[in-house]
């Protein structure tokens, strides 16, 4: 449960600061809240790995994992408001300005599979993880 929190009030806390202090999701709200509850239950079971010392090295991959879907999801659900952030990092990696715009076209049209794609990657780990915890 706090794990929800704690996932709810950054989500929520880096949509609004990009959008320089006001809440717009583009997310359809059910979407994002289940997303944030798979990315909280995989933090949850991870942790509950780590209490248990012999499985330290696959919660710490299954709380990593957590983090990092989170963070991609968190980026595609505010894409049009992180445009410059991900547009400087391709940049960056050498795209031109084409591909670019390319590339934030895709991530605004394919917003919401993208998403469910992130939280099926997070169910999956979570099964995952979970076997491990009840072996």
């Amino acid at each position: 449960m706090l794990a929800f929190v704690a996932y709810a009030a950054l989500f929520f806390y880096s949509i609004q600061s990009m959008n320089r202090g006001i809440f717009l999701l583009t997310l359809p709200l059910p979407l994002a809240i289940a997303f944030i509850v798979t990315a909280s239950v995989t933090f949850g079971v991870s942790f509950e790995l780590t209490l248990e010392r012999s499985r330290l090295k696959r919660a710490t991959a299954g709380m990593t994992g957590s983090a990092a879907t989170f963070a991609v999801g968190v980026t595609v659900a505010s894409c049009t408001c992180s445009a410059p952030l991900v547009a400087s990092l391709l940049y960056f990696i050498g795209l031109n300005t084409l591909e670019v715009s390319g590339v934030l076209v895709f991530l605004d049209d394919f917003q919401t599979p993208i998403v469910l794609i992130l939280m099926a990657t997070n169910l999956i780990l979570c099964l995952f993880l979970g076997r491990r915890l009840v072996s």
